[in-house]
């Protein structure tokens, strides 16, 4: 279902693989980490990171815990990757005119209220 673009049906899935299996921590982590990659496909990032901290906070094996940190560690360098991007548009820098005129514009903001007051 993942893998066909079916993520609410693979959710769906994942948490009943949760319910029924609640005693076996190794398929509550793969399911959890099922989870963590759905989330991610849907753009729901931070709720991946949390799935897969809880895997890394909880669960004793090496193999899905080491999982769960590399995926919860791309998450975190796409994340830092896309603020650095964000930072470097120059849609985002404000010319020094624009940011004179706003200082200008407060200033008779603040002389009208002194009018009134």
């Amino acid at each position: 279902m993942f893998e066909a673009g079916k993520y609410k049906k693979a959710e769906k899935s994942a948490f009943a693989l949760v319910d029924n299996f609640s005693s076996c921590d190794y398929w509550v982590a793969k399911s959890f980490i099922l989870l963590a990659d759905i989330y991610i496909k849907t753009n729901n990032d931070f709720q991946a990171k949390l799935t897969l901290q809880s895997i890394i906070d909880n669960y004793s094996g090496e193999d899905l815990k080491n999982i769960a940190i590399q995926k919860k560690n791309e998450i975190l360098q796409r994340e830092k990757s896309k603020e650095k991007n964000k930072k470097l548009k120059p849609e985002n820098k404000k010319p020094l005119e624009k940011v004179q005129n706003k200082k200008e514009d407060n200033e008779d903001f603040e002389d009208e209220l002194n009018d009134v007051f």
